[in-house]
């Protein structure tokens, strides 16, 4: 059996923090969400990244004229560089609800909640991560 080095424990730790110890780069991302031309306010948009952990999730949610600022858990503002899948949803998760309560209809169509949109974060960020539904 081979004995590890103190050298070589810090050297592997060099590696393991490269590989996963803030390699991922954010950037700023804002837009604007619209459904047959009209903001839609009240929509939270999800951005999780194609290639990332759940915990890389960035999210936010639209003001009245329809513009969202992408926030991570932590707090931090943007989203991971990369491709990510999108979903959009007038649903908030209320987790004092009543079994017996009825389940509010989501006004955004079941396609644009599936996370079958996606859009690729630029390293610089962008104010224009932009939505333009169709109701139909």
């Amino acid at each position: 059996m081979q004995k590890v080095t103190t050298s070589g424990l810090a050297y592997l730790a060099v590696l393991l923090c490269l590989a996963g110890c803030g390699g991922a780069k954010m950037a700023p991302v804002a837009g604007r969400v619209t459904m047959d031309g009209k903001p839609l306010a009240e929509t939270q948009v999800i951005f999780e990244p194609v290639e990332g952990l759940p915990e890389d999730t960035s999210t936010g949610e639209t003001d009245a004229d329809g513009q969202y600022t992408l926030r991570r858990i932590d707090g931090r503002q943007g989203a991971l560089v990369g491709r990510h899948r999108v979903k959009l949803t007038t649903l908030k998760p209320d987790l004092a609800s009543d079994e017996r309560s009825p389940v509010p209809r989501d006004r955004v169509p079941s396609r644009y909640r599936d996370g079958s949109l996606t859009f690729d974060v630029p390293e610089d960020g962008t104010a224009s991560a932009d939505f333009a539904l169709e109701s139909r």
